[in-house]
């Protein structure tokens, strides 16, 4: 019998900029399918909102429950500026457009409390994408 487990991957955008994404990560499901279900709210218990609240990350489960994430699960990443600004522009990104930032929740936070008046500083799922990957071990993926 393997010993392997497969990790789910979301991408949460950010309800007040979409320019900036969360990765989390969520380990130890036992098969493929297990994982995508939690990842895309199809089971319980399965993820359905990410909060980023004074430097902290929350994840929200179908049945209310809430966990603080660890920084070493979460990463952040950022649509690069394209030179257009205004009102009225909204540019179309792939996954493959957004780069890793090295930053904290807390300079996260800092950036989010600049958009206080639309979503006090929160990052919520409006966009999700789900990719199970083997592990080998719980928190390493291949």
């Amino acid at each position: 019998m393997s010993s392997d487990s497969f990790t789910a991957r979301i991408r949460w955008q950010a309800d007040a900029d979409p320019a900036w994404e969360l990765e989390t990560s969520h380990d130890g499901f036992v098969n493929p399918k297990e994982a995508a279900f939690f990842a895309n709210g199809l089971t319980n218990p399965a993820a359905v909102e990410l909060r980023l609240d004074d430097g902290r990350v929350w994840l929200t489960l179908i049945d209310g429950s809430t966990f603080e994430l660890a920084a070493d699960v979460v990463q952040v990443w950022r649509l690069p500026e394209d030179g257009v600004e205004g009102e009225d522009h909204y540019p179309v990104a792939d996954d493959s457009d957004f780069r890793r930032v090295t930053m904290t929740f807390d300079e996260l936070s800092a950036i989010g409390a600049s958009h206080r008046s639309s979503t006090a500083s929160s990052i919520r799922t409006a966009r999700r994408s789900m990719s199970p990957s083997r592990s080998t071990k719980p928190g390493c993926s291949r």
